[in-house]
């Protein structure tokens, strides 16, 4: 319910510990039951696929650590997601050459999953959707004429990235 979310947010914005201990310190526990079970209660099948995206998943690890919370948080979405409802899915970007890029490249259950999709940086997929995003910026501040040229400067500048 609305009010148990936002009980919890305020639990967790005021880092209230209790939220957590209320679940014997279990974090797949905790997330069944403050991101699956909310979904599964939510049914949004007639409008279509829904995507929760996560970003910079590799950005949690410490670099002077041998423990890697983004692999525990890579785990957790693999398990989680065999609980969500069909309608939903979650789309986890990360760096390569990154600890959790190493962990998926090596772990067979992961790579052997229906859902998992590799697109590197090299891969054209990539780059179409580097200039897809590029020309979606630049419509209505760029002349028709130079929309071409100004994509290909973007996307040769960007590095390959998304961050120019």
């Amino acid at each position: 319910t609305r009010d148990h979310i936002r009980e919890t947010c305020r639990m967790i914005d005021n880092n209230d510990l209790s939220i957590y201990q209320q679940f014997d310190r279990n974090i797949e526990s905790l997330f069944d039951k403050l991101v699956i079970q909310p979904l599964k209660r939510f049914d949004d099948s007639s409008n279509g696929m829904k995507v929760i995206i996560i970003d910079g998943i590799n950005e949690i690890d410490s670099n002077d650590s041998t423990i890697y919370p983004s692999i525990t948080a890579i785990n957790l979405l693999v398990k989680a997601s065999k609980n969500l409802p069909d309608w939903i899915r979650f789309l986890v970007l990360i760096q390569s050459d990154s600890q959790v890029d190493k962990y998926i490249s090596t772990d067979a259950a992961i790579r052997q999953s229906d859902s998992y999709i590799n697109i590197a940086v090299d891969d054209a997929r990539y780059f179409n959707d580097l200039k897809s995003y590029s020309a979606n910026i630049l419509r209505n501040r760029v002349e028709n004429k130079d929309m071409q040229t100004a994509i290909e400067i973007i996307t040769e500048k960007s590095n390959h990235t998304f961050t120019y």
